[in-house]
């Protein structure tokens, strides 16, 4: 009996052990204070979660409460999903970026600092696919050029991406930029020829603030549900806010004018403010997908587009739309189609069936096609198919189309 209560004794303690063990390669680095990445490629302290196997690559490896700063141009900075966290101390910086030339910072979580991402004098850098919040200012650009800010969430801040003291040649895409007092803030320029497109920005006091700025261009965005939509001084006036016709501008949830001509855009132009208009907005949101080998397809639409595919072996696109509200009864999609990726004509089918109506001559400008259809609402499968000829290879693309279209509902029934 003293034997077996000596053993389970040793098991028990071989187990706390191991326990203890396990437990300790997965706590997250405790790192504070300030850490270097230097511009003799050193990460100084040498403790530091950060690490490089060739000087141009730094991996984040836990989590810290600490800034970073980078003294060396021509590397990339992955946080692999981990956070630099501040401790709301004035003017810190969770990662600075101080003259310096092609460098890249991506998936990093950055949270409560006076300056989120900071950009001082630098250049030709790219911010991308980053979770900024809750700092004063979530990513800020200062005599800063040609550098790029995409596909980064930024929301819970003073300021989500402002520019100022003559930052040019910047852009602005893809990203999501909401619950923020000021969105986007241009000021103390002039800033110029810096480029916002297809971004959201959503439920912020004020989406954009233009201030001694000109010669910006501002389209494809969606703006949905801020409080005043923008603000713009007297000197702003060569901004643009679209990109003509048929291209179209913004999307304005506090748009009020109609379509009666169904082209996806409004009949008459939206006054953003008195030194602002958009004369080309569009009546949905704005989607961009790149079907194949940079052959962008763009969609604005009323509905919610859940998916998006194309079949390049038998030049088809499929899009997966539901309604947006439970009371939306008709929703449209309007489809610009590069000639490169699929050549005319095409025949659009909603659900197996013809749409409620469909305009396949929308506009063409002879590089890309634009056409409009409209549906009944619930959830609908929208197939564009390219028409080929002669008549056998149109056969043939038929019965593909047919065996793409099962195969792809069987995925989608799939993953429900």
């Amino acid at each position: 009996m003293k034997d077996n209560l000596v053993i389970v004794g040793i098991l028990f303690l071989l187990f706390v052990s191991v326990f203890s063990m396990s437990s300790k390669v997965h706590t997250a680095h405790a790192q504070t204070g300030t850490i270097y990445i230097r511009a003799d490629g050193s990460v100084d302290p040498s403790d530091a979660p950060v690490v490089t196997s060739d000087n141009v690559t730094y991996t984040l490896q836990s989590s810290v409460n600490a800034s970073v700063i980078i003294e060396r141009s021509n590397i990339i900075l992955n946080g692999q999903g981990h956070e630099i966290r501040g401790s709301g101390i004035l003017n810190a910086t969770g990662i600075d970026i101080t003259d310096r030339t092609n460098v890249t910072v991506k998936n990093v979580q950055v949270t409560r600092f006076t300056y989120g991402i900071n950009l001082l004098r630098s250049s030709d850098c790219v911010v991308k696919q980053n979770n900024v919040t809750n700092n004063d200012n979530g990513i800020k650009l200062s005599s800063s050029y040609g550098n790029m800010i995409t596909e980064n969430k930024v929301n819970g801040s003073d300021n989500g991406i402002i520019m100022n003291l003559v930052s040019n040649f910047n852009s602005v895409t893809g990203n999501l930029i909401m619950n923020n007092t000021y969105a986007v803030r241009l000021e103390f320029g002039p800033n110029q020829n810096n480029s916002f497109l297809t971004n959201t920005v959503a439920k912020n006091q004020y989406a954009f603030v233009v201030l001694s700025s000109s010669l910006n261009t501002i389209y494809h965005n969606d703006f949905l549900n801020n409080t005043f939509p923008a603000f713009v001084d007297n000197s702003s006036l060569q901004n643009l806010w679209d990109n003509g016709y048929p291209s179209g501008g913004n999307h304005w949830s506090n748009y009020n004018g109609s379509d009666a001509n169904m082209n996806g855009i409004g009949d008459t132009a939206f006054t953003i403010t008195r030194n602002a208009t958009d004369n080309y907005p569009l009546m949905g949101t704005f989607h961009v997908f790149n079907a194949y080998q940079s052959n962008y397809v763009t969609v604005v639409s009323n509905s919610t587009i859940d998916s998006f595919s194309y079949v390049q072996s038998n030049s088809t696109i499929l899009i997966r739309a539901s309604n947006s509200t439970v009371d939306q009864i008709f929703g449209f999609c309007r489809v610009s189609i590069p000639h490169a990726l699929m050549s005319g004509p095409y025949n659009v089918t909603v659900d197996g069936a013809s749409p409620y109506y469909v305009n396949y001559t929308m506009y063409d400008n002879g590089t890309d096609r634009w056409i409009y259809l409209s549906y009944q609402h619930s959830t609908r499968e929208i197939v564009v198919v390219a028409e080929f000829q002669p008549l056998i290879l149109m056969s043939a693309s038929t019965v593909t189309t047919l065996l793409a279209v099962a195969l792809w509902r069987g995925r989608r029934n799939n993953q429900r």
